[in-house]
C-alpha cells in the first residue's frame, strides 16, 4: 500500500513538473479621443474570457495609452510634413516635436509584459482625428507602418498584430470639411493599411457614434466595440495555439 501511495505521489509530481506554462497574451490599447473612454477591464477582458473559458487560466496582460489629441507625429520619430510647410500649420516660431508619446507607450507596454515573452501581442489602435484636422492624410499610412515596425523592434516581444478602428463617419459631414479636411484621406489610409498587411483587422465604427454621428461613441457604441475587440482578440489568440 505504501509503495502504491509513493508511486502515485511520484506520478503527480512528474505531471506537475511537466505541466505546460500558462499562455501569455499582451493587448495594447492606444489612440486618442474614443480610446480615452475605452475601459478594457470592464469590456474587452470580461467578454474575451466569456467567449473562451480556458482564457481565465491564461495570463492576459494589457495596457492603455490615450490622449485627447494625439497625431502620428506623437508616436513616429521619423514623421515629417510631406509638403514641408510646418509653419503654415502652426504659425511662425513653430518648433517640430515628434514622438512625445512613443516613449511612454513603450514603457507602459514593457511594464505590462514584465519583460517576459508573450505568445501573442496585439495593438488595438483608435486614432486619426488629429491627422485629419491638420491635413496630414498623405503621411498617415507610411507613418503608421514605421511606428509599428519601431514598436516591434523596441519591445522585442515578437510580431505585433494590429486592429485599426477606422475613423467613423463623423467627419464626412459637409459642414465639417473645413475643420477636418483630410478625414476621408485618413479613412482610406486606414483601409489600405489593413488591406496591405496580412492578418491586420479593420473595425468599421460608423454605427458606434449614435444616430447623430457624433465624434464620441455613445455607451452602446463603446459596449459594442468592446465585444468586437474581444472577438478579434480571440481570433488572434486562437491562431497562436
Amino acid at each position: 500500500m505504501k509503495t502504491l501511495i509513493v508511486t502515485l505521489l511520484l506520478c503527480c509530481s512528474v505531471m506537475v513538473s511537466h505541466a505546460a506554462p500558462a499562455k501569455r497574451y499582451l493587448f495594447i490599447f492606444a489612440g486618442e479621443n474614443n480610446m480615452e473612454s475605452m475601459r478594457p477591464e470592464r469590456t474587452v477582458i470580461p467578454a474575451l474570457e466569456k467567449l473562451d473559458k480556458d482564457l481565465k487560466k491564461a495570463d492576459i496582460l494589457w495596457t492603455r495609452l490615450a490622449r485627447r489629441s494625439m497625431g502620428m507625429n506623437d508616436v513616429d520619430s521619423e514623421w515629417t510634413d510631406s509638403d514641408g510647410e510646418e509653419k503654415s500649420h502652426y504659425g511662425s516660431g513653430y518648433s517640430k516635436k515628434t514622438a512625445r508619446e512613443y516613449k511612454r507607450l513603450v514603457e507602459t507596454a514593457r511594464a505590462a509584459a514584465r519583460k517576459k515573452e508573450c505568445d501573442k501581442v496585439v495593438l488595438f489602435w483608435m486614432q486619426g482625428e488629429t491627422d485629419a484636422q491638420k491635413g496630414w492624410g498623405d503621411e498617415y499610412a507610411a507613418s503608421f507602418q514605421r511606428f509599428v515596425k519601431q514598436l516591434e523592434a523596441d519591445l522585442e516581444l515578437g510580431k505585433i498584430d494590429v486592429v485599426i478602428a477606422r475613423l467613423s463617419d463623423y467627419g464626412l459631414d459637409e459642414k465639417l470639411q473645413k475643420k477636418y479636411p483630410d478625414w476621408e484621406k485618413v479613412r482610406k489610409a486606414q483601409d489600405s493599411l489593413v488591406k496591405n498587411n496580412k492578418g491586420w483587422e479593420l473595425v468599421d465604427t460608423d454605427d458606434l457614434n449614435g444616430n447623430q454621428n457624433k465624434l464620441q461613441f455613445d455607451k452602446k457604441g463603446m459596449e459594442a466595440l468592446g465585444e468586437t475587440y474581444a472577438e478579434l482578440a480571440l481570433k488572434f489568440v486562437s491562431s497562436s495555439q
